[in-house]
């Protein structure tokens, strides 16, 4: 892989993107060339066909190469839905040596932790140390240099089945692609959306099929999640309402999205004749009520399996991001279902013609293979905190 380019490729469920990235001296990320590709082989936030999805992603690969004028055959690849799964752990070692803990000590740690949480067939991610005690002693710093005879080392894992990596990344090799590394969508949305140190933010990424949940707390990141809910199950539901086709649909949502509700009267008439629907018109109040309550549904969903997590910790903000956030009533709902500040996020740092919500991910992605080429020697039990100090750098 070439250490100043790499390749990030976003296989969603309803469109794989991909990204080749350039990258300074200094780290930093500028977006050479894109591609989008229709996504086949999801139901239900589940990929099905595994040969479908490495199609797509070669044919966004290729647009991307394409623009990029470079070629390449090593990408990192960003998965979600419910293929993957989330675990916090804590494993208690005694350091090798009395003149103070090492790296090798977190590590061992990390992997006591991993035995107690991760099950048989699960292939781990991402293991991230959240919180440390020395002898007692609860910390958020590495403790590496410090003198304890006990440690212990909250993890917080991202796992996923060993059994459908291994299909898909074959799939992905027969296209004559090379899976440098592999990023679960919610880590990914959390770097590119770089929270503040001191920040405590849940960030939702609403993408078609899933919603992926990512709970950053001052620099941590202590849950993460991936629900099987997003803005497909609007544009179901407007096919079903509206008799439709599921394509359809979806054009007509993706209309509605663009309105100004503030300035179209419930009972105003639209015309979607344009979209290859003959003699179709619906009111936008009859629009606005399907989509309103799914998103509220969404959302409520959310909230319940997130609400135990919040009274533990806290979050001051709700950010959200991804392709279905940009709906009418997207905000609003969230505000009322959390009764917490709500706001769009896009990703800092990325060039106007690609910075939209839906892109998120994507940048995500680029940053953390940039942050593994360039930091080839960092320990295994990398700090998330560290993280978010080289991106701030970057920026």
């Amino acid at each position: 892989m070439d250490r100043r380019r790499v390749l990030g490729v976003d296989l969603g469920t309803s469109a794989v993107k991909a990204f080749v990235a350039k990258i300074d001296d200094l780290g930093r990320v500028e977006i050479a060339g894109s591609g989008l590709a229709p996504t086949t082989g999801y139901k239900k936030g589940i990929l099905k066909d595994p040969h479908a999805a490495a199609s797509a992603i070669r044919e966004a690969v290729d647009c991307a190469l394409l623009a990029a004028n470079f070629p390449m055959q090593s990408i990192w690849l960003g998965i979600g839905g419910v293929n993957i799964r989330f675990y916090n752990a804590r494993g208690i070692i005694a350091p090798a040596s009395s003149s103070g803990i090492k790296s090798k000590d977190i590590d061992r740690a990390c992997q006591a932790a991993r035995l107690t949480a991760v099950c048989e067939g699960q292939q781990v991610l991402h293991a991230l140390p959240n919180l440390y005690w020395v002898d007692g002693r609860q910390q958020r710093e590495s403790p590496v240099g410090q003198a304890g005879c006990r440690l212990e080392v909250e993890v917080h894992f991202v796992t996923a089945s060993k059994d459908f990596l291994d299909e898909l990344l074959a799939h992905v090799k027969q296209n004559s692609l090379c899976v440098a590394g592999v990023v679960a969508n919610p880590v990914a949305a959390a770097i590119a959306l770089a929270p503040a140190p001191g920040e405590r933010v849940l960030i939702l990424d609403i993408g078609a099929g899933t919603t992926e949940i990512a709970l950053v707390y001052e620099g941590l990141m202590v849950v993460s999640a991936s629900l099987p809910l997003g803005g497909d199950y609007i544009t179901g539901d407007i096919a079903f309402a509206a008799d439709v086709s599921f394509a359809h649909a979806e054009e007509i949502k993706r209309y509605y999205a663009r309105l100004d509700g503030q300035r179209i009267r419930q009972d105003t008439i639209l015309d979607f004749s344009d979209f290859g629907i003959t003699n179709k018109f619906l009111p936008y109040g009859f629009l606005h009520k399907i989509v309103e309550t799914r998103v509220d549904e969404i959302f409520s969903l959310v909230y319940d399996y997130i609400r135990p997590a919040l009274q533990y910790y806290p979050v001051d903000e709700i950010a959200l991001t991804g392709g279905s956030a940009h709906l009418p009533s997207v905000v609003q709902a969230a505000k009322t279902i959390f009764q917490l500040p709500v706001r769009i996020r896009r990703p800092k740092g990325l060039a106007a013609e690609y910075n939209h919500p839906a892109n998120t991910v994507c940048f995500g992605i680029v940053h953390y293979a940039a942050r593994q080429a360039s930091f080839i020697e960092t320990t295994r039990s990398w700090s998330w905190r560290g993280l978010w100090r080289k991106i701030a750098e970057h920026f």
